[in-house]
């Protein structure tokens, strides 16, 4: 199902390298439970897959080319500033480059204010009633398959893009990632 990984695909001029400040590790602690629940699920293949979730600054997201099942807080990055529209990296924070699904993670924070946390994993639910699909398969990473994304989340909190996994979005990670499980189970 998934393409050849072959890193981040906009510019992450606006990355530094550092540590996450300490009043966002809470919530770098929860998207780690949340990896390791989708680890427990079985759904965590290889290094694909990511998992974010909004906070005051941004919003935080698992590191590129790490699977979920070795994600831990301290490896999570903070988004600042993202140009959706330039496909470049503005600022952000943490040891490693985030997710090279920043640009779809980005997009829909900024035009869903009520999403609080987004889980994207490499989950067979094509084909499950109820859940929308995208029109046809796109490369990860690219504004084209972060607009086919958001445009399918405009019919459920749960949607399939077609040939690279599931997207569901929540509250709160947990919740996201909960939902992603249901469905495949």
């Amino acid at each position: 199902m998934a393409e050849a990984y072959a890193g981040i695909r906009f510019d992450a001029a606006g990355f530094v390298k550092g540590e996450l400040p300490d009043y966002l590790l809470q919530l770098a602690r929860e998207i780690e439970a949340a990896c390791k629940e989708v680890e427990r699920a079985g759904l965590a293949r290889g290094i694909a897959g990511n998992l974010s979730a909004r906070c005051a600054e941004g919003f935080l997201i698992t590191p590129t080319g790490t699977g979920l099942a070795n994600v831990l807080a301290r490896d999570v990055v903070l988004i600042e500033e993202f140009d959706f529209e330039k496909n470049v990296l503005k600022r952000a924070l943490g040891r490693r480059l985030p997710s090279s699904e920043t640009p779809m993670h980005s997009l829909v924070y900024a035009r869903m204010k009520k999403v609080g946390a987004i889980a994207h994993i490499h989950a067979e639910l094509d084909g499950i009633p109820g859940v929308p699909i995208t029109e046809s398969k796109l490369p990860y990473g690219t504004r084209e398959s972060a607009l086919a994304a958001l445009k399918a989340l405009a019919g459920g909190d749960v949607v399939v893009l077609r040939g690279h996994g599931a997207v569901a979005v929540g509250s709160k990670i947990g919740e996201a990632v909960a939902k992603i499980i249901n469905k495949s189970a």
